[in-house]
């Protein structure tokens, strides 16, 4: 089958990885306190302008 999203991906952005088996909330807690500032999420725009949102927030909203 042909992931068609993985085009789409950035250049450096691997197609698979290895996750640790831990719970997805400590997963956010630890890499949101490596990286605060790296982009979690992009929410394309309409007019082709997008939201970003980095893992600190990500993790703040998460916890609130």
């Amino acid at each position: 089958m042909e992931k068609l999203w993985l085009k789409n991906y950035d250049p450096g952005v691997p197609h698979t990885m290895n996750y640790p088996n831990i719970a997805l909330s400590q997963l956010l807690e630890d890499t949101a306190s490596r990286y605060p500032d790296n982009t979690a999420i992009i929410f394309p725009g309409a007019f082709g302008d997008s939201y970003r949102l980095s893992f600190g927030k990500l993790n703040e909203k998460a916890n609130r």
